[in-house]
């Protein structure tokens, strides 16, 4: 009896020493997130002309920031965390049940495949080659699986233990991951924003001084849903193409183009890169966020953009929407969103697309941005990366388009490589 008290209490301060670890980590990372905005904010202020005292560093580009994201969160952040990895722990009963689950004959079919992908990725975690890919995208495609079959009895049980376990035990390891850290930690207070999604643009893994963040960053950009959103953004750079072309065949006047929560607004960057001078289209760019709008202000200054071609509005569209807020803009030929619609409800798009159709000239054009319901990384979002979205299928839009001022359904509906994003259009 005694030494089954002595064997319980050192397992049971062991778990603690592991449980505190990952909380300061978690902690210590969130921190730098803050301090990393802190920073963004006061470099893009200064680009906008401030004059530099006697001594003083130049102020920072957009693309200079993650330099030093690098170089605050190293020290901290240089933690060899195999020992976590090495899932001797759980730390929950709901996430013990995995286990036995998968050995019942009820579970085990559905569970025992996501059991091998989740074995592959413990082993992978452990070796000591930055060559060596997480297989995060066959952890990716084994949940998407398994919750897409689990329709029988006793799915909710199976559905929670998985939850528990996947959140339990690789908790740790998202912190590790600048991108995932970010999607987790929301230091903006919402999922997606701007940094986040310039991150997924810029398709390139970070490093924040652990030991395996680069090769886990380098897994979560390849997940479909990350590919989804880097494919919209040369498909929005189409759209504008298309829109001038038609426009220049018949008017020569500007066409004007509004985005509804513009974040990084780099599908304009791209079409303004090719030709900064350009004087056939002027864009309405509006956010909430005066980080995004900021961020936006960084990459226009660098590339000389004047006002009169892209303009910033720091509004809540929603209550835009409403009659709340009021946004000036001019009649519009082209609308569009990308990565809002997702977290609205079906009566609210409604709302934003009769302010879009009170907002466009006759003839113009809407283009929102919608995740379809085959999304294969919504299982992750949904349960690890707390990335709650809507999902939608083309239904779900023609309805919604057709309940809307516009009174149709969408005349087009174009799709990513992934086939995961939808824009859907609509003409007025």
């Amino acid at each position: 009896m005694g030494t089954n008290l002595i064997i319980f209490s050192l397992l049971y301060n062991v778990v603690c020493v592991i449980s505190f670890r990952v909380s300061s980590l978690h902690g210590t990372v969130g921190a730098h997130s803050a301090q990393r905005l802190s920073m963004q904010h006061v470099a893009m202020q200064a680009s906008k002309g401030a004059t530099l005292s006697p001594g003083q560093e130049p102020p920072k580009t957009a693309h200079d920031f993650d330099a030093d994201y690098n170089l605050n969160c190293a020290d901290e952040c240089n933690i060899d965390r195999r020992g976590e990895y090495s899932g001797l722990f759980q730390l929950s009963e709901q996430s013990a049940a995995f286990d036995r689950l998968a050995c019942e004959v009820d579970g085990a079919e559905l569970i025992a495949p996501l059991a091998r992908v989740l074995e592959d990725l413990d082993a992978a975690l452990l070796i000591e080659d930055d060559t060596k890919p997480i297989p995060l995208s066959a952890v990716e495609k084994g949940l998407d699986k398994l919750l897409k079959s689990n329709t029988g009895t006793g799915c909710k049980e199976i559905e929670t233990a998985v939850v528990y376990h996947l959140k339990d035990k690789y908790q740790g390891m998202l912190t590790e991951s600048p991108i995932l850290e970010r999607i987790v930690s929301k230091p903006q207070g919402y999922t997606g924003d701007y940094l986040t999604i310039e991150w997924m643009y810029d398709n390139r893994p970070r490093d924040i001084g652990s030991y395996n963040g680069r090769r886990i960053d380098q897994a979560a950009l390849e997940l479909v849903a990350c590919k989804a959103v880097q494919n919209r953004r040369g498909l929005l750079t189409s759209v504008f193409s298309e829109a001038v072309a038609e426009r220049s065949a018949t008017d020569s006047s500007p066409l004007q183009v509004a985005s509804m929560a513009c974040g990084p607004a780099r599908e304009v960057y791209d079409f303004f890169h090719q030709d900064p001078a350009r004087m056939d289209i002027c864009f309405q760019l509006i956010d909430l966020d005066a980080d995004a709008l900021l961020f936006v202000q960084s990459w226009c200054d660098e590339m000389t953009i004047k006002p009169h071609q892209v303009t910033l509005h720091q509004k809540n569209l929603l209550l835009g929407c409403v009659g709340r807020e009021r946004i000036n803009l001019p009649q519009q030929d082209l609308m569009y969103s990308m990565g809002l619609i997702d977290y609205l409800s079906d009566k609210t798009i409604i709302r934003l697309l009769n302010f879009v159709h009170e907002n466009l000239r006759a003839g113009g054009k809407v283009v929102l941005g919608q995740f379809h319901t085959r999304n294969p990384t919504r299982g992750l979002m949904d349960t690890i990366l707390e990335w709650k979205l809507i999902h939608r299928n083309e239904d779900d839009m023609n309805r919604i388009f057709s309940l809307s001022k516009f009174n149709s359904h969408c005349t087009e509906i174009v799709y990513d490589a992934t086939g995961t994003q939808m824009l859907c259009c609509c003409e007025k």
